[in-house]
Protein backbone atom coordinates (compact mmCIF):
# COMPACT_ATOMS: atom_id res chain seq x y z
CA UNK A 1 0.00 0.00 0.00
CA UNK A 2 1.31 3.67 -1.15
CA UNK A 3 -0.05 6.29 1.21
CA UNK A 4 -0.29 10.17 0.53
CA UNK A 5 -1.36 12.28 3.59
CA UNK A 6 -1.16 15.97 2.54
CA UNK A 7 -3.88 18.57 1.62
CA UNK A 8 -4.52 18.67 -1.99
CA UNK A 9 -3.04 21.35 -3.72
CA UNK A 10 -1.48 21.04 -7.13
CA UNK A 11 2.14 21.66 -5.52
CA UNK A 12 1.92 18.15 -3.61
CA UNK A 13 2.59 15.87 -6.06
CA UNK A 14 -0.25 13.66 -6.43
CA UNK A 15 -0.75 13.40 -9.57
CA UNK A 16 2.44 12.47 -10.22
CA UNK A 17 2.01 9.40 -7.67
CA UNK A 18 -1.41 8.63 -10.32
CA UNK A 19 0.66 8.65 -13.02
CA UNK A 20 3.77 6.62 -11.65
CA UNK A 21 1.31 4.03 -10.61
CA UNK A 22 -0.27 3.88 -14.12
CA UNK A 23 3.31 3.25 -15.31
CA UNK A 24 3.37 0.65 -12.80
CA UNK A 25 0.23 -1.11 -12.46
CA UNK A 26 0.13 -4.04 -15.22
CA UNK A 27 3.04 -5.03 -12.82
CA UNK A 28 2.06 -4.85 -9.44
CA UNK A 29 -1.57 -5.09 -10.13
CA UNK A 30 -2.30 -5.40 -6.16
CA UNK A 31 -0.57 -2.17 -5.53
CA UNK A 32 -3.15 -0.25 -3.72
CA UNK A 33 -3.09 4.07 -3.67
CA UNK A 34 -4.70 5.44 -0.31
CA UNK A 35 -5.13 9.48 -0.79
CA UNK A 36 -5.47 11.35 3.25
CA UNK A 37 -6.60 14.68 2.69
CA UNK A 38 -8.49 17.04 1.04
CA UNK A 39 -8.91 20.40 -0.80
CA UNK A 40 -8.84 22.28 -4.06
CA UNK A 41 -7.94 19.17 -6.97
CA UNK A 42 -9.81 17.01 -5.03
CA UNK A 43 -12.30 16.68 -7.98
CA UNK A 44 -9.67 16.59 -10.71
CA UNK A 45 -7.69 13.92 -9.01
CA UNK A 46 -10.34 11.81 -8.88
CA UNK A 47 -11.06 12.27 -12.71
CA UNK A 48 -7.36 11.74 -13.38
CA UNK A 49 -7.46 8.02 -11.11
CA UNK A 50 -10.49 7.11 -13.42
CA UNK A 51 -8.79 8.64 -17.01
CA UNK A 52 -5.68 6.68 -16.38
CA UNK A 53 -7.57 3.86 -15.55
CA UNK A 54 -6.57 3.06 -11.96
CA UNK A 55 -9.52 4.02 -9.91
CA UNK A 56 -10.47 0.61 -8.45
CA UNK A 57 -6.37 0.90 -7.22
CA UNK A 58 -7.10 4.69 -5.71
CA UNK A 59 -8.91 5.16 -2.43
CA UNK A 60 -9.70 8.97 -1.34
CA UNK A 61 -10.41 9.13 1.81
CA UNK A 62 -10.94 12.84 2.44
CA UNK A 63 -9.57 14.12 5.67
CA UNK A 64 -9.47 11.82 8.29
CA UNK A 65 -8.19 12.30 12.18
CA UNK A 66 -4.73 12.27 13.42
CA UNK A 67 -5.26 8.70 14.68
CA UNK A 68 -6.42 7.07 11.95
CA UNK A 69 -3.86 9.09 9.76
CA UNK A 70 -1.14 7.14 11.60
CA UNK A 71 -3.41 4.07 11.38
CA UNK A 72 -3.03 4.15 7.77
CA UNK A 73 0.68 5.34 8.36
CA UNK A 74 1.59 2.46 10.46
CA UNK A 75 0.12 -0.41 7.71
CA UNK A 76 1.38 1.35 4.67
CA UNK A 77 4.41 -0.40 3.11
CA UNK A 78 5.61 2.94 1.13
CA UNK A 79 4.72 6.93 2.41
CA UNK A 80 4.94 9.32 -1.04
CA UNK A 81 4.50 13.10 -1.56
CA UNK A 82 6.87 14.54 -3.92
CA UNK A 83 5.84 17.64 -3.37
CA UNK A 84 8.15 20.20 -5.36
CA UNK A 85 7.51 22.63 -2.89
CA UNK A 86 7.77 21.70 0.69
CA UNK A 87 9.18 23.37 3.44
CA UNK A 88 10.27 20.97 6.62
CA UNK A 89 7.55 18.69 6.19
CA UNK A 90 6.48 17.01 9.51
CA UNK A 91 4.04 14.70 7.55
CA UNK A 92 7.38 12.80 6.48
CA UNK A 93 8.75 12.68 9.94
CA UNK A 94 5.35 10.98 10.99
CA UNK A 95 6.16 8.32 8.16
CA UNK A 96 9.31 7.90 8.88
CA UNK A 97 8.44 7.38 12.78
CA UNK A 98 6.33 4.43 12.11
CA UNK A 99 9.09 3.00 10.37
CA UNK A 100 7.92 3.90 6.33
CA UNK A 101 10.64 4.52 3.48
CA UNK A 102 8.94 7.79 2.18
CA UNK A 103 9.71 9.32 -1.10
CA UNK A 104 9.75 13.07 -1.69
CA UNK A 105 11.69 15.58 -4.17
CA UNK A 106 15.00 16.91 -4.43
CA UNK A 107 15.81 20.14 -3.23
CA UNK A 108 13.18 20.80 -0.68
CA UNK A 109 12.88 20.81 3.24
CA UNK A 110 13.22 17.20 3.90
CA UNK A 111 16.52 16.69 2.22
CA UNK A 112 17.38 17.92 6.23
CA UNK A 113 16.26 14.40 7.33
CA UNK A 114 15.39 12.16 4.44
CA UNK A 115 18.72 10.68 3.58
CA UNK A 116 18.56 9.30 -0.14
CA UNK A 117 18.94 5.64 -0.34
CA UNK A 118 19.00 5.11 3.56
CA UNK A 119 15.90 6.40 5.02
CA UNK A 120 14.03 7.38 1.78
CA UNK A 121 14.55 8.33 -1.86
CA UNK A 122 14.54 12.03 -3.23
CA UNK A 123 13.55 12.17 -6.22
CA UNK A 124 13.48 15.32 -9.22
CA UNK A 125 10.43 17.75 -8.91
CA UNK A 126 7.50 16.79 -11.60
CA UNK A 127 9.24 13.76 -12.54
CA UNK A 128 6.99 10.84 -13.09
CA UNK A 129 9.89 8.58 -14.48
CA UNK A 130 12.09 8.90 -11.47
CA UNK A 131 8.86 8.59 -9.25
CA UNK A 132 7.95 5.51 -10.68
CA UNK A 133 11.55 4.18 -10.66
CA UNK A 134 11.59 4.49 -6.87
CA UNK A 135 8.76 2.96 -6.17
CA UNK A 136 9.53 -0.03 -8.48
CA UNK A 137 12.47 -0.11 -6.25
CA UNK A 138 10.76 -0.26 -3.01
CA UNK A 139 8.30 -2.37 -4.26
CA UNK A 140 10.55 -5.07 -5.71
CA UNK A 141 13.30 -4.61 -2.73
CA UNK A 142 10.97 -5.44 0.18
CA UNK A 143 14.06 -6.06 2.28
CA UNK A 144 15.71 -2.62 0.92
CA UNK A 145 12.60 -0.99 1.97
CA UNK A 146 12.17 -2.29 5.34
CA UNK A 147 15.78 -1.44 5.83
CA UNK A 148 14.91 2.01 4.81
CA UNK A 149 12.44 2.39 7.29
CA UNK A 150 13.81 1.50 10.03
CA UNK A 151 16.38 3.36 9.94
CA UNK A 152 14.26 6.17 9.18
CA UNK A 153 12.41 5.57 12.94
CA UNK A 154 15.84 5.16 13.72
CA UNK A 155 16.55 9.01 12.94
CA UNK A 156 13.34 10.11 13.94
CA UNK A 157 13.62 9.03 17.58
CA UNK A 158 17.54 10.43 17.58
CA UNK A 159 16.35 13.44 16.52
CA UNK A 160 12.87 15.09 16.23
CA UNK A 161 11.21 13.47 19.72
CA UNK A 162 9.77 16.07 21.45
CA UNK A 163 11.86 15.23 24.02
CA UNK A 164 15.16 15.88 21.81
CA UNK A 165 13.11 19.31 20.63
CA UNK A 166 12.88 20.32 23.81
CA UNK A 167 16.29 19.25 24.97
CA UNK A 168 17.66 21.76 21.62
CA UNK A 169 15.43 24.60 22.80
CA UNK A 170 16.45 24.53 26.87
CA UNK A 171 20.01 24.35 25.33
CA UNK A 172 19.35 27.90 22.92
CA UNK A 173 17.73 29.78 26.26
CA UNK A 174 21.12 28.62 28.28
CA UNK A 175 22.96 30.26 25.77
CA UNK A 176 20.81 33.16 25.56
CA UNK A 177 20.74 34.12 28.83
CA UNK A 178 24.31 33.17 29.17
CA UNK A 179 25.24 35.87 26.48
CA UNK A 180 25.59 33.35 23.75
Amino acid sequence: MLLSVSNLFQTKGIDLNLYALQKLSKKYSELQYVVVGSGPEESSLRKLAQKLGIDKQVTFLGPQPHNRVMAYMNVCDIFALPSWNEGFGVVYIEAMACGKPVIGCQGEGIEDFVEHGKTGLLVKPKDVDSLAAVLDFLISHPEAAKAMGEQARKIVLENYTWEKNAERMVKIYKELLNGG
